[in-house]
């Protein structure tokens, strides 16, 4: 499987492609071409927090372009594989709390504090730390949400 979404799950059925720049480029609207420049654009404020600015405008521009109602539903739609990939790249919980403006699911999740933040996102980030073994970052986001870890695992098995 492709990963590519059929053109009844498009966001927007408008088009089936996002044109970029003069010259005609463009990038099929694809899950996996989608999460890879987000986890790229995402890493690079991670790195250089000074263009989170840039990131958010560049992220409503493409969200809209696709279809989604906001960034942050765009990064909802994405949130799973962002985290795998944002915890496998190595970037960690202080990188994520970094971009939380950029990949909150909710607008509310991303003006909040960090404990918002990570509630917000609490399911699908419990299972990326469980599947990558980072017995730190979940002993972390446990005290950040004043749960247990075991409180944590329970939330994750009531998800699926």
């Amino acid at each position: 499987m492709s990963g590519c979404r059929t053109r009844a799950e498009q966001p927007s059925l408008g088009f089936s492609c996002l044109h970029l720049g003069p010259a005609g480029e463009s990038a099929a609207s694809c899950d996996e071409l989608e999460l890879r420049c987000l986890y790229l654009l995402c890493g690079h404020v991670a790195s250089a927090p000074h263009d989170l600015a840039l990131a958010a405008a560049t992220m409503d521009w493409v969200a809209a372009r696709l279809g989604y109602p906001d960034r942050h539903a765009y990064a909802a739609w994405h949130q799973r594989g962002l985290l795998y990939h944002f915890f496998s790249g190595g970037w960690g919980l202080p990188g994520l709390l970094r971009v939380q403006r950029l990949v909150a699911p909710t607008a509310g999740a991303a003006a909040g504090d960090a404990r918002a933040f990570l509630a917000a996102c609490a399911p699908a980030l419990t299972a990326t730390l469980a599947l990558g073994q980072r017995e730190e970052d979940v002993r972390a986001v446990a005290q950040a949400l004043g749960t247990g870890e075991q409180g944590m695992a329970a939330g994750v098995v009531q998800d699926l």
